[in-house]
């Protein structure tokens, strides 16, 4: 009923937009944006699009993936290692 009763002022109206809509109107229609995530190799991140599309089985992925992971271990150091 607020819509109903209540009469804010334009200064409330858009302090409330820029409460629920902190990148406007149509933000919610901008592209989302990824950052890489630190210590991916980009060979998996080939990988993993080779698997999505279809391009290789679920086997397959998981024993190259397991391949990248085993060599970047051997490369790492241990104090980097988790």
């Amino acid at each position: 009923m607020r819509d109903w009763y209540d009469n804010p002022g334009l200064e409330d109206i858009f302090a409330e937009q820029v409460e629920k809509l902190p990148d406007g109107p149509l933000g919610t229609l901008t592209p989302v944006r990824l950052e890489p995530t630190e210590g991916l190799a980009p060979e998996s991140v080939d990988l993993l699009r080779e698997y999505m599309d279809g391009k290789i089985g679920t086997m397959e992925f998981a024993n190259r993936i397991e391949s990248i992971r085993l060599r970047l271990s051997a490369v790492q150091p241990p104090s980097m290692q988790q």
